[in-house]
């Protein structure tokens, strides 16, 4: 189970919550490159730093 949360949209939850976002990305971002700068995990709770690029339509 997760709980994604990124400033400036909602909350989403569990595996279909998760998978609602990346659509909703891939579709207004069509070319989207992710470059992972880092992932940090304590116990329960993983945050990853990452750059976006691409074509917003």
């Amino acid at each position: 189970d997760c709980i994604y949360r990124s400033p400036g949209y909602p909350e989403y939850h569990g595996p279909e919550g998760f998978r609602d976002r990346v659509q909703s990305v891939r579709s207004a971002f069509p070319d989207i490159h992710i470059i992972i700068q880092d992932i940090i995990a304590e116990g329960d709770i993983v945050m990853e730093r990452y750059t976006l690029t691409g074509t917003h339509r």
